[in-house]
Order: C-alpha cells, then sequence, then structure tokens
C-alpha cells in the first residue's frame, strides 16, 4: 500500500473517531426540538447563541446555533432534554425538562449580561414536593429554593406554562430578590390546568442568568359538559421602544418594577372573550398561523377572561387566529368563533418646532411634530409642556387622548381651553419643555384589532385598547425660549 493510500485510510478514521459522538448528523430522528432565542417576551431575535441539548435518560447530546431570527432546530431521540444557551456578552440561560417525545417548540429568553465580568453561571434550582409524574387534586403545596453566584432578581412559579412577567404570562406567584419561596402553595384553578400540565419554575439572577425548570404532573378532577365562550377578541400590540420588564395593569403591585430599553420592538396579542355559561374549571386558548391548523397555546383559570400571547412567531403584517374553549374536568367545549388580528409596524415620532434650545419663540407658538412613517389608518396623539421655571406645572398643549387624530400640528391654546386664564398665552422670556407624551396608530378607531404605540409617556389609557404599558418614553424632549412679544 503506498503512502498516500495510508495517508487517505488515516483520515477518514480520524472523521469517524471524530463525528462519532455527533449521532445528530447521521440519524434520522422522528422527534426534534425547535426553539427561538430571545432577549425579553416579546422581544428581539437573540442570533449566533449557542445551544447544547442533552437527553436526561439517554445522554445524547447535540448542539446548534441560532440563526438571525434567533430560530434553532435539532434532530433529537425521544426523552426529555436540558438545553443551555451560550453567547459572548450576554447571561447564561438553561432550561431543564423539555419534552421532546414528539415534535416541540420552545421559546427561551437569554438577556444580555448586566455586568459581562459577574459571573454567567445559571442559578441551581432545587424544588421539594413537586416530583416528576406526581398527582394531585386541589392545592399544591411546594418549596423552591435557589443557589446562585450573583445575588437574586426574580423567582417566578407557574402551572401548565412558562411563568414571567405579570404582565405578559399572568397569573403567575413571584419572588422578588428572594432565593426561596418558602413553604407555599399553588391552586391548579387560578391556571385553568386539568389533566397532563407542567409545573414550571424560572429564577433570574442580577445578571440576567436564568434557569427553567419544568416537571410534569397530573391534576385530578371530575368531568361535565360545557358551552364555549363567546365574542372572542385579539388586538395586536406593537411597541416602538421594547419594554423589557411590564407592569400589570390589573395588579400593578403583581411586578418588580419597570424598564424601558432602547432596542427592537415589543410585539404581543391580548385576546380577550366573555364567559361561558355555567361551572366551568378554566378555559383553553388554540393559536394559528394560516387560520386553518390551531395549536394549544395556554390554559386559564374559570376567572381570568383574558390573555397576553407574546408569542414569538408572532410577526408584522401577517394575520394571526386565536379560538377559545371552555374545560371542566376532561371535557372541553367546542371551539368559539375565531378572532384575528393583524400586527402593524413600529414607528416613532420626532418633535419638529419649537426647535430644542430655540429662543424668542412666539408667546403662542405653534408646535409640529411629525410620525417617521405612516402607520395604521389612524394616528392619535398627544402633547405635553413643562413650565421649567413653576417646576411641576405641566400643560396639554393638544386635546387629551384619544380625541386628537391625524393632526402634526397645534397652536398653543387653539381650543380656547386655557382663556380667561394665566396661562391664556405663554409667559414672556420663559423657559419652556414640551414633548411628544402620547403617539398610537391603530388599523380601525371604532373597531381596533392592531395597535401601534410609539410614545405612552403617562400610561394613558385608550378605551378601546385595554392593554397599554406604561413608561414608553418620547424620542425628543425640546426647550426653547419665549420672547417678549
Amino acid at each position: 500500500m503506498n503512502v498516500l493510500a495510508r495517508v487517505k485510510i488515516l483520515l477518514m478514521v480520524g472523521v469517524v473517531l471524530t463525528l462519532s459522538g455527533c449521532t445528530a448528523l447521521f440519524a434520522s430522528f422522528d422527534s426534534r426540538i425547535e426553539g427561538m432565542v430571545v432577549n425579553a417576551a416579546g422581544g428581539e431575535a437573540i442570533g449566533a447563541s449557542h445551544v447544547w441539548v442533552r437527553g436526561l435518560s439517554t445522554g445524547f447530546i447535540a448542539t446548534a446555533k441560532t440563526n438571525a431570527r434567533g430560530e434553532f432546530s435539532i434532530g433529537v431521540e425521544p426523552d426529555r432534554y436540558e438545553i443551555k444557551l451560550s453567547k459572548s456578552g450576554y447571561a447564561s440561560s438553561h432550561v431543564y425538562g423539555v419534552d421532546a417525545n414528539s415534535p416541540t417548540h420552545i421559546n427561551i429568553i437569554q438577556r444580555e449580561a448586566f455586568n459581562p465580568r459577574w459571573s454567567t453561571k445559571p442559578p441551581v434550582v432545587d424544588i421539594s414536593g413537586v416530583s416528576e409524574g406526581n398527582s394531585f387534586q386541589g392545592e399544591i403545596p411546594f418549596r423552591v429554593d435557589v443557589e446562585a453566584e450573583n445575588p437574586m432578581n426574580l423567582l417566578y412559579v407557574a402551572l401548565g406554562k412558562t411563568p414571567g412577567s405579570g404582565f405578559m404570562t399572568n397569573p403567575r406567584q413571584a419572588y422578588t430578590e428572594s432565593d426561596t419561596s418558602g413553604d407555599a402553595t399553588i391552586d391548579p384553578g387560578t391556571y385553568g390546568v386539568r389533566g397532563e400540565t407542567t409545573f414550571e419554575v424560572v429564577a433570574y439572577d442580577m445578571n440576567g442568568n436564568r434557569t427553567h425548570i419544568i416537571r410534569y404532573i397530573n391534576i385530578i378532577s371530575v368531568s361535565g359538559l360545557i358551552l364555549p365562550p363567546l365574542d372572542p377578541k385579539a388586538i395586536s400590540v406593537t411597541l416602538g421602544k421594547q419594554i423589557a420588564f411590564f407592569e400589570d395593569p390589573v395588579d400593578p403591585t403583581s411586578n418588580a418594577g419597570i424598564e424601558a430599553a432602547e432596542l427592537d420592538t415589543n410585539l404581543y396579542v391580548e385576546v380577550t372573550w366573555s364567559p361561558s355559561s355555567g361551572d366551568v374549571d378554566g378555559y383553553r386558548l388554540y393559536r394559528s398561523l394560516n387560520g386553518v391548523t390551531f395549536t394549544p397555546l395556554a390554559s386559564v383559570g374559570p376567572t381570568q377572561l383574558r390573555y397576553v400571547d407574546p408569542g414569538s412567531d408572532i410577526q408584522i403584517g401577517r394575520n394571526v387566529y386565536y379560538r377559545v374553549a371552555a374545560f371542566r374536568g376532561g371535557d372541553e367545549s367546542e371551539w368559539s368563533e375565531i378572532t384575528t388580528t393583524r400586527p402593524l409596524e413600529s414607528f416613532d415620532v420626532l418633535s419638529v418646532s419649537p426647535t430644542d434650545s430655540e429662543s424668542g419663540v412666539s408667546r403662542s407658538p405653534v408646535f409640529r411634530w411629525q410620525p417617521t412613517k405612516r402607520v395604521g389608518r389612524t394616528q392619535i396623539y398627544g402633547v405635553v409642556l413643562w413650565d421649567t421655571v413653576l417646576g411641576e406645572s405641566s400643560f396639554w398643549i393638544t386635546p387629551d387622548p384619544p380625541e386628537f387624530t391625524n393632526q402634526v400640528s397645534w397652536r398653543w391654546n387653539q381650543d380656547g381651553r386655557y382663556s380667561g386664564t394665566p396661562w391664556e398665552v405663554l409667559q414672556s422670556e420663559r423657559l419652556y419643555e414640551w414633548q411628544v407624551a402620547y403617539a398610537a396608530a391603530v388599523d380601525n378607531i371604532n373597531d381596533p384589532r392592531a395597535v401601534s404605540i410609539a410614545v405612552n409617556r403617562f400610561g394613558i389609557a385608550h378605551p378601546d385598547i385595554p392593554v397599554v404599558p406604561l413608561g414608553i418614553a418620547s424620542t425628543d424632549n425640546f426647550t426653547f425660549l419665549t420672547g417678549n412679544n
């Protein structure tokens, strides 16, 4: 055998030995884990994140990397899996207990590290009282304890879903800056879960490192027959500036706080419905991206008639469809009618005049602003002025939202609201500050199914848009000096 032939054989053997530990390259799999990695619920995609999966019983190991849309797909053997994410400059994210006995989709949050010099080791979560395969009837006693190298930020517990902020995943049980839940209970009735479901825990430390534990359990109940819920309505909400944490507008005390980040947009859908007649254990939501094939989305309790869907596969300009069913025990009603929404693009609003630091401005100035793009059929604006000398005094330049629509200019006191008062005209040689405090676009002002919110400085509530996050800041904040005219 000549030297060249020997080299070829050695190279072939080396390739076989190198790849023998990565069965995914050769085998044909019945199961698959598909996922999307984002920086917040409904947030921007994280590309080039390394994904590592391991079968809990088989020891099967495979790896992948997310694409520019944050997506990954790995063929696997049927098993329960742990998934680990890593990327330079980002906190770690660890999910334990993903069921891959059939094709599985999971959305995973991976945050940018708060301080790259801090540890990126994920918290270690210990759960007492709830083990894999347990059956429960009534309230479930549990205890969660966490060990982390960084101080703890948030600890979430829920049934039948991935828990997170109260705005996006209400209900859930939250523990702020605590490494334990203490001895606690969780009520399946609050979450509308029956039969096979999950007990899920999510822990974040102060550096954004995340651990998500999933345990599969069974809730025992009785059966019955009920009618479907009525009048489902889906409204998509696009935010021009991403909100990392939301305060629940129904229960502001249920969230640790609110934080706005100048990143990508948030996009989510709020689904509401009227209750089914008679006693029910809860409601199940189903979602479709084509209007034909519906898949289970979430289960909620009997008193919850609203659900916020931050699904990362919801897209701008693409219809998304929802149906709702009521259930009691093992019986489920027929589906409700289909409700549809088509999310709008994001936009921003820029202040035009008076310009920033302008002097000699008229005491009855004309305020002008301009959207960065035309979105929806109707735009709603609200503009506010501060008297910097008086400090806390502020005045609406325009009528209060949502009355003020499709206009991009307004003269001070144009509607006469300040006539006969000291504010009929502005004070001479006085420094003022102004900004667009509210800017939203809707597809149909009389029956909105999609809204895009560029600015919501004060948490203004539109009567036909029930979910309006607080604290979406203005892009421009201009000051000007009046003349003595």
